[in-house]
């Protein structure tokens, strides 16, 4: 008996929320505000159990909206670089796989980007550098798990840096992707902290 009542209230909720969705949109704003908290495990919850109909909201939303999404990311570039730093660090492997699975798909662009960054290296790359001690650079990244970035980005809008050994640094993955290629920032932030 107790399972028809649940039933029934439960068809009933469902039947006022599609009766009166300004009204149910107004109740639940009322109490994400009041349960911020709560809220959020809430959705945090109902997202990982529901993850396939997430990602298909999502992909419908970003149809919906494709300008949004790109003006958002263009308005807040640091904020992207920085998040996207945060997660990888936290999922290294996941960025990995997911390079790999894009190369994997368009191998003419990942030929061609490639090809871009060994031309611009070797466009930087002075006949006086010394190629044993950039390669030892790359061979001690590998080793300690660090990625070789250039102080002086190869490719920036207000300053280009050459492929030299006294041009380069160890990072990690995340210090890396937070600097990316700018240098002004990045040189004033580090005399002065």
């Amino acid at each position: 008996m107790e399972e028809k009542h649940k039933t029934k209230g439960a068809l009933y909720s469902a039947r006022w929320v599609a009766n009166n969705p300004e009204k149910y949109a107004a109740s639940q704003k009322r109490w994400n505000d009041a349960n911020p908290g709560k809220a959020a495990e809430r959705a945090a919850l109902w997202n990982k159990m529901n993850r396939d109909r997430r990602a298909l909201i999502t992909a419908r939303w970003r149809a919906a909206h494709p300008n949004d999404t790109a003006q958002r990311r263009a308005a807040n570039p640091e904020k992207r670089r920085i998040t996207e730093a945060i997660w990888n660090e936290a999922n290294p492997g996941k960025n990995v796989a997911r390079v790999s699975r894009w190369r994997k798909a368009n191998p003419d662009k990942a030929k061609a980007q490639a090809a871009q960054r060994r031309a611009t290296k070797l466009r930087a790359t002075p006949l006086w550098a010394n190629k044993d001690l950039i390669f030892s650079f790359y061979r001690m990244a590998e080793v300690l798990g660090l990625t070789v970035d250039h102080i002086i980005p190869l490719l920036s809008k207000k300053v280009c840096g050459l492929h030299v050994e006294h041009n380069l640094q160890l990072l990690t993955i995340s210090e890396n992707a937070r600097k990316s290629n700018r240098f002004e920032q990045y040189i004033t932030s580090k005399l002065n902290g």
